[in-house]
């Protein structure tokens, strides 16, 4: 619960920024730079700002952006497309420098840059972007508590968001049952890093620019994302096959989410 109320200072940060403790708290432990708010270096700091500093990652998981001005809304790493990805997420690939990149940085002449866009971005996502045009109003970008119907922040959500931290899908009873398996720490952590696709699969490493192919270094003949890993992988797929009743083998063999996957077991 102390995570879900740190959640609710930190949006308070963002959705109450004129708030007179809100600037009192920016200019204690922020600056203001050219890539927008940084930590200010300080040998000490409360438990209030660290327990904020904790839950960011939680944060941006919640926060869809509503495009004003394009100032305030990373163009890369934050959420304001309609269905809540980044693009980040669904580039092919993009400079690192890029990514303090704001919304507002990528329109040129009060149009999208179009050119810089398909660069790195398919032209399906493209399409997505054009009607998220900015206004050319300088007004600040709204953020929006995705979680909630009206968009507004409630304890509620904010709590199921850390118990989705720390399970997968959160109360999903098939996930609640995973978890009570006889099973060793070490497997429970494995199988809940895949179904948060944080293996670090070439596939990812790739992704992250580490590498340069997305090839399984072991069969060679497909590329290693978190499903080659636990699922398709010649000698993985066997051990599935010996292990499943033969009625499940289609649909375990044909879903494409490690989450509905998880499921069929």
């Amino acid at each position: 619960m102390n995570e879900a109320f740190m959640i609710k200072i930190a949006w308070r940060l963002l959705a109450e920024p004129n708030s007179l403790w809100a600037r009192v708290i920016r200019a204690k432990y922020l600056k203001e730079t050219e890539d927008g708010w940084q930590p200010r270096v300080r040998g000490r700091i409360s438990n209030l700002w660290q327990g904020v500093l904790r839950v960011l990652h939680l944060l941006s998981r919640a926060i869809m952006w509503n495009i004003q001005s394009g100032a305030q809304t990373q163009f890369w790493t934050n959420r304001w497309l309609q269905d809540g990805t980044t693009l980040a997420d669904i580039a092919n690939h993009f400079p690192q420098e890029a990514l303090s990149l704001t919304v507002a940085d990528s329109v040129l002449n009060r149009e999208w840059n179009l050119d810089y866009m398909r660069a790195f971005l398919l032209e399906e996502v493209v399409r997505q972007i054009k009607p998220h045009q900015p206004s050319q109003n300088l007004e600040p970008d709204i953020p929006i508590w995705r979680l909630a119907p009206d968009g507004e922040f409630t304890l509620k959500t904010a709590y199921s968001l850390t118990n989705d931290e720390e399970q997968p899908h959160g109360t999903n009873p098939i996930w609640r049952a995973f978890w009570r398996t006889p099973a060793t720490q070490r497997v429970h952590a494995f199988f809940w890093l895949a179904a948060h696709q944080r293996l670090l699969t070439n596939s990812e490493r790739q992704r992250r620019h580490l590498t340069d192919t997305t090839t399984c270094s072991v069969c060679g003949a497909a590329d290693e994302t978190t499903l080659h890993v636990v699922r398709d992988y010649s000698f993985t797929r066997a051990a599935w096959v010996e292990f499943l009743d033969g009625d499940l083998d289609d649909i375990f063999f044909q879903e494409d989410h490690v989450g509905n996957v998880y499921e069929c077991i």
